[in-house]
C-alpha cells in the first residue's frame, strides 16, 4: 500500500502552468491518493473480505466522501530487479499483451 497527499499549491501551480502552454492536463483536486497492489483479482477479493479491512472502511465512513470516491485500475511491469534484466524472453517481453491485459471477462466472471 502506498499514499500520496495532493497539496492545494501544487494544484495550483499546475493548472498555472496548464495555462501557460496551453496543455489539456485535467487536474484532479482531491486531498489522497491510496495505492494498494494486488497480483491478482482473487487477492483484492480476498482483502475486501477481510474483517479487520472492512471495520478499517467502517471507521473512514465520516471522512471518507463514497460518492466521490475514484478506483483505478493498473498493472505494474518489471523489467530490472537487482540490476539484472528480467521478464524478457526472447528479446520480447514475457507479459500478456495489452489486449490480454484489458479483457477482465475472465476475472469479472469468476467473482
Amino acid at each position: 500500500m502506498a499514499s500520496k497527499c495532493t497539496r492545494c499549491a501544487v494544484s495550483c501551480c499546475y493548472r498555472r502552468d496548464k495555462s501557460r502552454g496551453n496543455r489539456d492536463w485535467v487536474i484532479d483536486d482531491h486531498d489522497i491518493t491510496v495505492e494498494f497492489y494486488f497480483r491478482n483479482f482473487a487477492d483484492l477479493e480476498k482483502m475486501r473480505a477481510d474483517p479487520d479491512f472492512r471495520a478499517l472502511q467502517a471507521s473512514e465512513g465520516p471522512y471518507v466522501n463514497l460518492v466521490h470516491t475514484i478506483a483505478t485500475l493498473g498493472w505494474v511491469e518489471k523489467y530490472l530487479d537487482g540490476g539484472k534484466v528480467v521478464n524478457i524472453k526472447d528479446g520480447k517481453s514475457a507479459y500478456p499483451t495489452w489486449a490480454e491485459l484489458q479483457d477482465l471477462s475472465a476475472e469479472v466472471s469468476t467473482q
